[in-house]
């Protein structure tokens, strides 16, 4: 998903320097954020919400690379914006406007309390949907248990269930593209690309579960299509 939020290199500092503390997975090197320039801007050209450890990714634009930091929803919320002119031009959220929306705008940084993250391998959810897709990623060939995820249709966030008609089992790289809507799963088990980015996917249709009752249900389907459709709006 695309934003429209920025960093200055001081807001990038704070929000990586809490990434590292608060232990997330991804951060970005502290020595290539003190080399950034003072007065630059560094937009976030797409994020994805990861409703399993209720944490935002980000993808940052600064020069030619792209690096990638996790935050939590309200770290993201409080950053600042901007929007683009007819002639392209980026016009920059004022500094009093931004700084209202922290949870406390007269400190410069603020460490939240908890961070919430499921172990995964205690997740009776997560098992039951591993076990049906006979621990193998449903588009490709991946069968390697730590990589594999149990992705939902439906996003829990939205009001999806954790019921196994709502869930997928997907490797960590289709469960990030799933999540961004880079790919769809038909009612019929079809996979569709909405990006022209070479996903690596193995099959025109996924491998079903071992289970008829637990195929993906048309009802979650639809529900995530209309998701989706709520979040271009």
């Amino acid at each position: 998903m695309v934003s429209n939020k920025y960093f200055t290199k001081d807001i990038l500092r704070e929000a990586n320097n809490a990434a590292i503390r608060e232990k997330r997975n991804k951060a970005i090197k502290k020595e290539a954020i003190e080399e950034l320039g003072e007065e630059d801007v560094f937009p976030i050209i797409f994020k994805i919400y990861h409703n399993t450890t209720d944490e935002i990714r980000v993808m940052i634009r600064i020069g030619e690379f792209s690096p990638l930091l996790d935050m939590s929803q309200l770290r993201y919320d409080s950053l600042p914006t901007f929007i683009s002119n007819k002639n392209g031009e980026l016009i920059l959220e004022e500094e009093e406007s931004f700084l209202a929306r922290r949870p406390y705008p007269n400190k410069r940084e603020w460490q939240e309390v908890s961070i919430l993250k499921p172990l995964r391998r205690q997740n009776p959810f997560r098992n039951k949907i591993l076990e049906l897709y006979n621990n193998q990623c449903a588009i490709c060939n991946i069968t390697n248990s730590t990589v594999l995820r149990a992705a939902h249709i439906w996003p829990v966030s939205d009001g999806g269930k954790e019921e196994v008609q709502n869930g997928i089992c997907l490797c960590v790289i289709h469960e990030v593209a799933y999540d961004a809507n880079l790919f769809e799963i038909t009612d019929e088990g079809y996979i569709i690309l909405n990006t022209d980015d070479d996903l690596k996917i193995d099959y025109f249709k996924i491998r079903p579960p071992l289970e008829k009752d637990a195929y993906p249900s048309a009802f979650n389907i639809i529900k995530r299509k209309e998701y989706f459709d709520k979040k271009k709006k």
